[in-house]
């Protein structure tokens, strides 16, 4: 299951880095306008790269649905 899901995960890991690198030069001279839109800035690119990398792991099938029911399970009233 490991030697089929690594590939995957590193695919998905440099496509996350490739969207990354863009928009760090698109958000580059924003970001440099001072300390608090440095820090939302930042913000920014983490979340869109946990949300690149997510949905890139889904599509490659690194990740199962199934996989991601587990870390969250519903809970039942």
């Amino acid at each position: 299951r490991l030697a089929r899901r690594a590939p995957r995960t590193l695919i998905a890991s440099i496509g996350m880095a490739a969207v990354l690198r863009f928009a760090r030069a698109a958000l580059a001279p924003w970001m440099a306008s001072g300390t608090f839109n440095g820090l939302i800035g930042l913000s920014v690119l983490i979340a869109g790269g946990a949300a690149i990398f997510g949905l890139l792991a889904v599509a490659l099938g690194a990740i199962d649905r199934s996989d991601l029911s587990r870390i969250n399970p519903r809970r039942r009233a």
